[in-house]
């Protein structure tokens, strides 16, 4: 950790040397924290759950898209992802793409009326929605970090080409990758893949179920708890 500072009228370093030890403790102590505090919203968002029929910390977020295809783990596996999560629990489920499904994905959903389609929204929408979730599943992308910022419980579905412990959200939730022998690759681009992304697309969606199950009982478990304390005092 080097930093440089400068005096404004002689130029020469202005921090002092007690001062830069401070700051690398200070950042070795951050380094080796893996606890981080939410950033809950502070917005009412209560006009915008009702207007999609939803409650807070009760439905599940789905968002299929990331920045490079090579990270986009199949949209088949996520439709038959939700149908199971929907058989178990009958729960309401936001579903984000990054373009509109093709006729035979929308027709393979087996409760559509539990899902809300989406594809571009505003952000305060995309916020509001994410934020209020109980528990979000994802590609490696940026959503998946702001669920966990905002306090959402996060499964995230890596590509092994970057180590998880670098790329994963902070804090919560789960990080699936595949142990493979090309592992630490760093390509960006399918095309260049001479496995077909078997580190993403070998995940299966019984490993994805599993932990959005575990998940969404943890933070059903949490809400039984504060329920239960409520009703005592």
């Amino acid at each position: 950790i080097d930093v440089i500072s400068r005096d404004k009228v002689n130029r020469i370093a202005k921090i002092s040397h007690a001062a830069s030890v401070r700051m690398l403790i200070d950042a070795l102590a951050e380094a080796q924290s893996v606890e981080r505090p939410a950033s809950p919203r502070l917005q009412d968002d209560r006009e915008v759950l009702e207007e999609f029929s939803l409650n807070s910390g009760g439905y599940l977020v789905v968002h299929t898209g990331a920045r490079h295809e090579l990270n986009q783990w199949p949209v088949e596996n996520y439709i038959t992802l939700i149908n199971k999560f929907s058989e178990v629990t009958g729960v309401d489920v936001v579903f984000f793409s990054d373009k509109p499904l093709k006729d035979e994905h929308v027709s393979a959903f087996h409760h559509p009326n539990r899902v809300r389609f989406l594809q571009k929204t505003s952000t305060n929408l995309f916020d509001a929605l994410i934020s209020n979730a109980a528990v979000m599943i994802g590609n490696d992308s940026g959503p998946k970090h702001l669920a966990a910022a905002r306090g959402v419980e996060v499964v995230s579905l890596h590509v092994n080409r970057l180590n998880w412990n670098e790329w994963g959200q902070d804090s919560r939730g789960v990080v699936i990758t595949k142990a493979v022998p090309c592992a630490g690759c760093g390509l960006n681009d399918t095309k260049m893949c001479a496995k077909e992304v078997l580190c993403l697309t070998s995940i299966s969606v019984e490993d994805a179920f599993v932990a959005v199950m575990g998940r969404w009982e943890y933070v059903m478990s949490l809400h039984q708890e504060r329920s239960t304390s409520s009703g005592k005092q």
